[in-house]
């Protein structure tokens, strides 16, 4: 019941969990005397649920089965129990009829589950497709089922168990399938669709039955095959720009042409000098110009640091720096009569060449045996034409027999391509999974066991 858990734990009050579980949804029930006391338009809301395997009957009594499973013992319908005797009625309880409204959508429980359970989306459809065969075999467990033998009663019950042990036996994959581990102790070789059940060795498959999957490749317990694929190589043709910073033959030169004028100059000047003094821990500053500066005496002046500030001037000044405008032209612009102050300045040197560009299609022997041997590049089709016109069929059936006498019939073939020409044949070396075991599943050289992909049955 981890499931039933996971659902009550998730979705609280939302829905009553009642057993019943399917691929598609989780249902909501409720039974018959519930039913009966909603009102109209509750009772709006709600189904009968008639695949829920609860019945409007009586049953004789609940067992428990040997498998562990719940089921009825003896059913009779409400008129079959109304002619019962009074001493043999308090033998049976009712049933009652569910309704079942709200569905939850699979998405939904798988989230609730896997919250719960920690386990991933494909493990969660696995629990949920064994749930359901295990529900379809649930008959088979009754005492009263009528089994042809013994062993065919055994057999349903190992079948069941087999189900159960499931999540623990298989890896489920996210397109639907299974990976198992299979052994080699019935047969050396294994083909599609192949039945595998339980191995005497715990953990592993091996061909057989009660069945619960099949196998979905071919196996033959070798540590790796030589698989066959079928290649398509394009060559596309592109331009590739090498560059260089020195000339090279068959390069061409990439420069531009740059002229500049000084605009200002600039440079740094004494804008006054200062010194500071401190008493009790205050700082008291006094500035003097560079005239009264230049006056003190040389102590004096060791005192006072210079204070600096930015100065510019349009005429050149010693020690100052100049600032230039620069205007560069491109190579295409420039004009040796127009540019005359111009200089030329070289960034590169560069070249282009064609390269063959190689892509590969690869496909499987499967798809390259489905290609059209003749797929048809253009269509066929018919025309008709005279000594001034050309007409299709559908305008040359609308003249009249006089008309068409002027006309000549005129086929044209359809054009065709063999694709599989295009593809060469290839191979590749595929390593497979294997293990060496002994017959308590300890690894050794008495039994194969290869990793495959299967199947639910």
């Amino acid at each position: 019941m981890i499931l039933a858990d996971a659902l009550s734990s998730c979705f609280k009050n939302d829905f009553d969990y009642c057993g019943q579980t399917y691929e598609s949804i989780v249902w909501k029930h409720i039974p018959e005397k519930v039913y009966d006391e909603l009102s109209i338009d509750e009772k709006s809301n709600f189904t009968l649920n008639e695949s829920s395997n609860i019945y409007d009957s009586y049953a004789l009594k609940q067992i428990v089965l040997s498998d562990g499973d719940v089921s009825f013992d003896t059913l009779k319908t409400r008129e079959e129990y109304e002619m019962l005797s009074d001493d043999v009625k308090p033998n049976f309880h009712p049933v009652y009829r569910m309704y079942s409204k709200n569905p939850i959508p699979l998405q939904e429980i798988e989230v609730a589950y896997s919250k719960y359970t920690n386990e991933t989306k494909p493990m969660i459809v696995l629990r949920m497709k064994r749930d359901t065969l295990l529900k379809e075999t649930d008959k088979y467990t009754i005492p009263d089922w009528s089994h042809p033998t013994p062993e065919d009663k055994q057999a349903w019950l190992d079948y069941r168990q087999i189900l159960r042990d499931l999540p623990t036996l298989v890896t489920p994959i996210d397109d639907g399938s299974l990976k198992v581990w299979v052994t080699n102790e019935s047969v050396e070789t294994l083909q599609v669709g192949d039945r595998l059940t339980t191995s005497h060795i715990p953990g592993y498959f091996t061909k057989g039955e009660p069945a619960v999957v099949t196998i979905r490749e071919p196996c033959d317990f070798s540590e790796s095959t030589v698989e066959t694929y079928y290649s398509n190589v394009n060559v596309t043709q592109t331009n590739v720009v090498n560059m260089s910073e020195t000339e090279q033959p068959g390069y061409v030169e990439n420069a531009y042409w740059t002229s500049n004028v000084v605009l200002y100059y600039t440079g740094d000047v004494i804008s006054h000098f200062t010194n500071v003094v401190v008493y009790d821990n205050i700082s008291i500053y006094s500035n003097v110009d560079v005239d009264e500066y230049s006056n003190l005496t040389v102590e004096q002046q060791s005192l006072y640091t210079p204070v600096m500030v930015s100065n510019t001037s349009p005429v050149e000044v010693e020690g100052y720096t100049p600032v230039l405008e620069y205007s560069n032209v491109s190579s295409d612009e420039y004009d040796a009569n127009v540019h005359v102050d111009y200089t030329k300045i070289v960034t590169h040197y560069s070249n282009i060449t064609t390269v063959d560009v190689v892509t590969h299609s690869n496909i499987e022997v499967g798809v390259y045996n489905n290609l059209e041997t003749n797929y048809v590049v253009t269509h066929g089709y018919t025309y008709f034409s005279n000594l001034t016109s050309n007409i299709n069929v559908l305008e040359y059936a609308a003249l009249t027999p006089e008309e068409r006498v002027d006309y000549v019939v005129n086929v044209v073939e359809p054009v065709t391509s063999n694709l599989q020409s295009h593809y060469t044949p290839q191979t590749r070396v595929v390593p497979h999974q294997i293990r060496y075991l002994d017959a308590s599943g300890v690894e050794n050289t008495v039994w194969k066991a290869a990793y495959v992909s299967a199947t639910l049955v």
